[in-house]
């Protein structure tokens, strides 16, 4: 279905159901459309933590531009009312990547073979539409259900950048530091080969459980920058005892620090690893299984800080109290230290 704007309240179609979701500018929740009781996702951005209206207009002409795509989530329809703005999406039932894979308890190089190449193939198709995504981390990998066939999809276009004629590069810092290029983090202009860095990134995650900078995830932020700068990693865990040199490979030409070097989605998909032409494990492999459960846990544990964070907010702009009254917000960690784009 195409997607439109309407002047129609949102709640005049749509029954609001529970929260899936919390960011610094928006939450997700769950709705149902009234007329056929099907279920959707709905983003709900309040204006009022809007600085710049147009990176709004952004999102939405991003999604109707790369929405035809089977891997990339597909907008339905808009609503504007004076204080928040909805962007209704296809509902993703299976949540998001690593918790999936987490509570499946079942993971091997076959399977992330499928689903690097299913990922892949969206950012290519991104790429290919003049769009850098910018933001790529699990949150924004979704499944299409709880079923092991389920498909992949990208989400929250929300820091991505649309290729106008003329441009060149990008110089807008943003994303998440745990997933962000070095050119980003040395704060120089950029492309769209920002996007094939975390897609190694990622890649490594899903084979061994854990971060190539950040092993334990507890890495201060200034260390975790210095080594992806760097590019400071090693094979060296034991889950990577049974994984091929071909996918270890491919992790290496997707982390490359010059951008020109980097392993384009093109070149990725035409891989022999990427369509199963070459041999790979296909049993589970326990020990990335027990390093993506701590990773997780993590997650959720920072998710917690955040969300606390964000009603200690609420709290004080509704009392109006000083600053000084209330409790500080919790340490910022570099998994979930997004920098706003501004353009």
């Amino acid at each position: 279905m195409g997607c439109c704007y309407s002047r129609n309240t949102f709640g005049a179609k749509y029954d609001l159901g529970k929260n899936i979701g919390s960011g610094h500018f928006a939450d997700v929740f769950v709705c149902t459309k009234k007329s056929n009781k099907c279920q959707y996702a709905v983003k709900i951005i309040n204006k009022k933590h809007l600085v710049n209206t147009a990176l709004l207009e952004d999102e939405v002409e991003i999604l109707k531009r790369v929405g035809e795509h089977e891997n990339i989530l597909t907008l339905e329809e808009t609503f504007d009312s004076k204080e928040e703005f909805y962007l209704v999406t296809e509902y993703c039932a299976g949540g998001d990547l690593f918790s999936r894979i987490v509570e499946m308890g079942s993971s091997s190089e076959k399977d992330c073979s499928n689903i690097m190449k299913q990922l892949v193939s969206a950012i290519h198709h991104i790429h290919d539409c003049g769009v850098t995504h910018r933001d790529l981390k699990p949150e924004n990998i979704l499944l299409t259900s709880n079923n092991k066939e389920a498909i992949i999809k990208v989400a929250d276009f929300g820091l991505s950048k649309i290729k106008h004629e003329g441009d060149k590069v990008m110089r807008t810092v943003c994303g998440t530091w745990a997933y962000c290029a070095p050119e980003v983090i040395k704060r120089e202009s950029y492309n769209y080969l920002v996007d094939n860095w975390t897609l190694g990134i990622l890649m490594f995650v899903i084979l061994a459980g854990y971060h190539p900078f950040d092993m334990y995830g507890d890495a201060p932020e200034a260390m975790l920058m210095k080594k992806i700068e760097a590019v400071q990693y090693d094979f060296d865990d034991d889950a990577w005892d049974d994984v091929s040199s071909h996918a270890k490979k491919i992790i290496q030409n997707l982390l490359q620090k010059d951008p020109s070097k980097r392993m384009s989605t093109q070149e990725f998909l035409k891989t022999d690893w990427a369509n199963g032409r070459c041999k790979m494990n296909t049993k589970a492999n326990e020990r990335a299984l027990q390093n993506l459960s701590k990773l997780v846990e993590l997650r959720k544990k920072i998710k917690v800080t955040f969300l606390t964070t964000k009603m200690v907010g609420k709290f004080k702009a509704k009392l109006k109290t000083h600053k000084s009254s209330l409790p500080q917000p919790a340490k910022k960690s570099a998994w979930n230290g997004v920098v706003p784009a501004k353009s």
